[in-house]
C-alpha cells in the first residue's frame, strides 16, 4: 500500500512539471512619468506578466541590451538614468518558481528631437514632456517674441509652481521659459545640461536646485531614515561644476536658494535645508556675478504661505515667489 501511495504522488509531481507552462508576458514599456509627491520626472522601465502556477510570485529582472545609461532597480520596475541621447534597447526576463524564463525586448529614443530647437519647436517641446506634464501651465509653449529678453527658469516643483505667476507677472515685458521637466536634483542638473540650455538664446537664467538633494531615500521611496540623494560634499561639488557651466553660456545668472522645509514633509529634516544654502551660498560666493535671490528669507518669514507638513506651497505663496522672481530678473544689468 505504502509502495502504491509514493507511485501515485510521484506520478502527480511528475503530471504537475509536465503542464508547467512559461510566464507570459503581457506588457513591457519604457514611459516617461512624473513619481511621487514631488512630480519628478523619471522614465520607468515597467513589466507586467502573469503564470498559471506562481500568480503574481514571479522574478522581474531588467537590463539594457544596447545604448548608454543605467537601470535602478525598484521592486518589479527600474528607473532609467539615461547618459547621453539616442537609442536603448531593454530586455526583461521574468522567472517562475520553477525556472522557467520568458524574455522581452522594448525600445526608447532619448532626447527625441533637435534640442537645439526645444524651445521654439512645438512638436519638439511637447515630445519631451512626460504626458501629466502636458496638462500644467507651466509647461505651455511659449511663442517667442523677437523684440524681448529671454528668461529661462530652471527648478523643480516649487519653480514649476511660481512658473505661470512670473510669466504673467513679466508679460509683454520678456519671454518667459523653463525647462520641460522638473529639475530634481544636481546631479540631474549637469547630467541635463545640455538638452535644458537649447539654443543658448538666454539674457538672463533663474536656477536652483536642493529640495531633490537633500530628501532621504530607502528604495526610490522617501524616508527620514535613509541617506541623502546627495551629500553636503557631493552637492558642494556639483554646485560648483554647475556654475561653472552656466558661466560660459553668457547669461545674466541668478541663484535662487532653497525654500524652507517644515516639520514633517516626509524624506526630508527641517533644518537641513539650512545647511544646504549654506553651502549654496560658499559656492556661489565664488562667483561674484551670479546674483542670489532669497527664496529662503522670504519662505521663512510668510509660513501661513506653505501646506501643512509639505514642503510645497498654497497659491498666495507661490504668488509672492513669483513677484520676487519677477523683481530680481528686472533688476538685472540691460
Amino acid at each position: 500500500m505504502k509502495c502504491a501511495v509514493i507511485l501515485f504522488l510521484f506520478s502527480a509531481i511528475g503530471i504537475h512539471a509536465a503542464e508547467n507552462k512559461q510566464p507570459e508576458i503581457l506588457r513591457f514599456s519604457v514611459q516617461k512619468k512624473l513619481q511621487g509627491e514631488q512630480g519628478v520626472e523619471q522614465i520607468v522601465v515597467r513589466g507586467v506578466a502573469k503564470d498559471a502556477e506562481d500568480g503574481p510570485r514571479l522574478d522581474y529582472a531588467y537590463r539594457i541590451v544596447s545604448g548608454g545609461g543605467r537601470l535602478e532597480l525598484v521592486k518589479r520596475y527600474a528607473i532609467y538614468h539615461p547618459e547621453s541621447p539616442g537609442n536603448v534597447v531593454f530586455e526583461l526576463a521574468v522567472t517562475d518558481s520553477s525556472g522557467s524564463i520568458t524574455t522581452a525586448t522594448t525600445e526608447f529614443f532619448v532626447g527625441g528631437g533637435d534640442s537645439k530647437k526645444l524651445y521654439t519647436d512645438k512638436a519638439i517641446w511637447m515630445a519631451a514632456l512626460a504626458p501629466a506634464s502636458r496638462k500644467q501651465s507651466a509647461f505651455q509653449f511659449v511663442v517667442r517674441d523677437p523684440m524681448l529678453p529671454n528668461i529661462l527658469l530652471i527648478g523643480d516643483s516649487i519653480s514649476i509652481g511660481y512658473t505661470p505667476y512670473v510669466r504673467e507677472a513679466l508679460k509683454g515685458k520678456c519671454n518667459v521659459y523653463r525647462i520641460p521637466e522638473n529639475g530634481g536634483d544636481s546631479k540631474k542638473a549637469l547630467a541635463q545640461f545640455e538638452f535644458w540650455m537649447g539654443d543658448n538664446n538666454w539674457d538672463v537664467i533663474h536656477f536652483n536646485t536642493g529640495l531633490h538633494d537633500m530628501k532621504r531615500v530607502i528604495n526610490n521611496q522617501l524616508d527620514v531614515n535613509g541617506e541623502h540623494v546627495n551629500s553636503p560634499d557631493a552637492y558642494r561639488t556639483n554646485l560648483e561644476n554647475y556654475f561653472q557651466r552656466l558661466e560660459t553660456t553668457g547669461a545674466k545668472l541668478i541663484w535662487a536658494n532653497t525654500t524652507i522645509v517644515p516639520d514633517g514633509s516626509g524624506g526630508r529634516v527641517k533644518g537641513e535645508e539650512v545647511q544646504y544654502n549654506r553651502v549654496a551660498e560658499e559656492v556661489r560666493r565664488k562667483h561674484p556675478s551670479i546674483v542670489l535671490n532669497d527664496l529662503y528669507a522670504l519662505t521663512e518669514a510668510n509660513p501661513a504661505d506653505q501646506k501643512p507638513a509639505n514642503v510645497h506651497f498654497e497659491e498666495i505663496g507661490k504668488q509672492r515667489q513669483a513677484e520676487l522672481v519677477a523683481t530680481k530678473i528686472m533688476e538685472m544689468p540691460k
